[in-house]
């Protein structure tokens, strides 16, 4: 039985056709195929391109303190991708039209872990922040997201891409009342969120079309 308030997600089969809809502890316990929205937003520093990544809260159910994409979120039953924007203003309090997005690709993406079987189809998407000045003016999350960081692409690609053990990052964490301490630190593959060589490929051949 579904609890009142319980989030349900579409379901589909292997080949992303839809078959119902289940709530979000049934998918991630039975393995259904579900949707999600994958944001990265990109920067400028100094005419450097920089992504921002985001540090997943404690409490996540899924990959808890880790580094992962600047905001990512499942779509609710009945959503579309271009509906994802919301997890931009709900993560990182950005108000963002969805044909300002470019699209990089869908990816069919499986883990496994601590009970947890998702089995998701990511619509990915790139967001160029023409107006961005600093970290500080995003509003996250509290109960989502626990740090922001800043790593140039090309260094976050030749440590994707195995040419390289760690990055230096720099941005801030949010205390108890939401301020942001100033972070620095060196990031190394297994901080992140694991995701295939396929998945980042979408990514860095969307980010080489400017």
């Amino acid at each position: 039985m579904i609890s009142p308030g319980e989030e349900i997600l579409d379901i589909f089969d292997h080949d992303m056709r839809w078959v119902g809809t289940a709530s979000r502890a049934d998918v991630h316990r039975e393995g259904y195929w579900h949707q999600t929205f994958h944001c990265w937003v990109c920067v400028q520093v100094d005419g450097v391109a920089h992504l921002v990544l985001q540090l997943r809260h404690p409490s996540k159910d899924t990959n808890p303190g880790k580094l992962d994409v600047s905001c990512a979120g499942h779509l609710s039953a009945g959503e579309r991708p271009d509906d994802g924007t919301r997890e931009l203003r709900e993560e990182l309090g950005l108000e963002v039209e969805f044909a300002d997005l470019r699209e990089a690709g869908a990816y069919r993406e499986q883990s496994s872990a601590d009970g947890v079987i998702d089995n998701e189809y990511c619509h990915i998407y790139v967001y160029h922040h023409r107006d961005y000045t600093s970290l500080h003016g995003y509003r996250p999350a509290p109960d989502e997201v626990s740090g922001l960081y800043l790593v140039p692409v090309r260094t976050f690609a030749q440590l994707c891409k195995g040419e390289i053990d760690q990055a230096a990052c720099s941005g801030c964490i949010y205390s108890e009342d939401g301020s942001p301490v100033p972070s620095k630190r060196d990031v190394r593959l297994d901080d992140l969120v694991h995701r295939p060589a396929g998945y980042y490929e979408l990514l860095f051949n969307c980010l080489k079309q400017g």
